[in-house]
């Protein structure tokens, strides 16, 4: 179902997350037709430790690019 996915996605991990882990993020985003894998320094599971200074302008790189496929 995942391979079906038609839209572009952007699939975070990071770098310090040890319950979704690299490996595994990059081999679920490798199913997806059109994903990109972001890779977040200094960032352990719990999302809210993200930093959004960091975060921020990639995804808006990430939403700009794909907008203008």
């Amino acid at each position: 179902m995942i391979a079906r996915i038609e839209c572009p996605v952007l699939v975070c991990v990071g770098d310090g997350d040890t319950s979704a882990g690299l490996d595994n993020t990059r081999s679920f985003a490798a199913v997806l037709p059109r994903s990109e894998v972001l890779v977040l320094p200094s960032t352990r599971h719990p999302f809210e430790e993200v930093d959004l200074d960091f975060l921020v302008p990639r995804l808006k790189t990430f939403w700009e690019r794909v907008d203008e496929r």
